[in-house]
């Protein structure tokens, strides 16, 4: 048996059956296409826009660090002036004005290093360095603060292998925000520790603080950027939120890690974990 179809104008045939199904394909290229474009115009316009606000906040962050040191520079003199006549309410005064100029100066400084991380030519200037020294120096330059919150910083500087390879400023860098996070989440007079103890690949380095702690939501988002602890109703804790994003930001491009351990009501314990291998500028060692 044998079933024979003959189509005499099979041309037709397959368009009339095929074109609606060619037609949708099409239209759903030319939408696939234009939204491949719209995305791709978009990121080039975002990353322009992000271009020029680093460029921006870098501009201005360098031009408010010569007033800065001006006023800096200044309020010393005048102190010391005011000082030596014993004018204990002018004395007050311009302390007042030398301790704000100060924290200006830091938080500057903070938008400046967050600034030159994004952008994309940043490079890492590791050279040997003393940590323990470095720590030391961190230490130093925090005291007045320590001293004006009434509180205690005690160093326990235990690793026996201590030169690594890191860029010094910007590890000072990491030190010093770190205390002073400690200094500023204190509901008491703060106690402030650094221990550091070698560990199998590096040097491990615990802050550890009496502040107010923080629960497990909370210590999942303290590295993002603008993010900061509630402090209750009173916002009396200053600060942008970028103090702890900068702190991990630099540790990685050192090939290292943050850990936070912390429980609310009882402190919180940063530890840092430095290789002692040279590190690359994507944080390989």
């Amino acid at each position: 048996y044998y079933l024979v179809f003959r189509f005499y104008n099979q041309r037709a045939f397959f368009f009339s059956h095929v074109s609606a199904q060619i037609m949708l394909s099409m239209l759903a290229i030319l939408l696939l296409g234009g939204s491949f474009y719209m995305l791709v115009d978009l990121l080039l316009k975002q990353k322009k826009l992000s271009e020029l606000k680093t460029d921006f906040i870098n501009n201005m962050t360098h031009e408010l660090k010569t007033p800065i040191a001006t006023i800096n520079l200044a309020s010393e003199a005048v102190l010391e002036m005011v000082r030596k006549e014993n004018n204990v309410p002018a004395e007050r005064y311009n302390r007042i004005i030398f301790e704000e100029n100060q924290r200006l100066r830091r938080h500057v400084e903070r938008i400046l290093n967050i600034a030159l991380l994004e952008k994309s030519g940043f490079s890492l200037k590791q050279q040997q360095v003393n940590l323990h020294e470095l720590i030391s120096k961190a230490a130093s330059q925090t005291e007045l603060m320590v001293q004006k919150k009434q509180g205690q910083l005690h160093l326990r500087l235990l690793a026996d292998k201590h030169e690594l390879f890191l860029d010094e400023m910007h590890m000072l860098n990491v030190f010093t925000n770190l205390i002073d996070n400690a200094l500023k989440y204190c509901v008491r007079n703060p106690e402030v520790s650094i221990e550091t103890k070698t560990v199998s690949d590096g040097v491990q380095i615990e802050v550890r603080d009496n502040g107010i702690g923080m629960t497990n939501a909370q210590v999942k988002k303290i590295f993002e950027k603008f993010y900061r602890v509630p402090t209750g109703d009173v916002h009396d804790v200053k600060g942008f939120g970028l103090g702890l994003s900068y702190v991990q930001s630099i540790v990685e491009l050192h090939g290292g890690k943050v850990e936070v351990q912390s429980q609310p009501g009882e402190g919180s314990t940063f530890i840092i974990t430095l290789p002692f291998e040279k590190a690359d500028n994507h944080g390989k060692s």
